[in-house]
């Protein structure tokens, strides 16, 4: 694993999409590599918070009555 691919990497295994390759990975980098460990903790910081917004039904039109 690279660093460019961090971002993609973490993403991934944070949504619960990646691999446990992938988490293992991510997780052999980001202990030899502060820059990506801060980044993948800024991510995880930004995931929790999606996590806690709430799903707001907008239309386009007013719907029907």
């Amino acid at each position: 694993m690279d660093c460019k691919d961090t971002v993609t990497l973490a993403t991934r295994v944070l949504s619960g999409n990646g691999s446990p390759e992938d988490a293992t990975a991510l997780r052999t980098h980001t202990a030899a590599c502060a820059a990506c460990a801060a980044t993948r903790q800024e991510l995880a910081g930004a995931w929790a918070l999606m996590g806690e917004l709430k799903t707001v039904q907008v239309w386009a039109h007013p719907p029907p009555p």
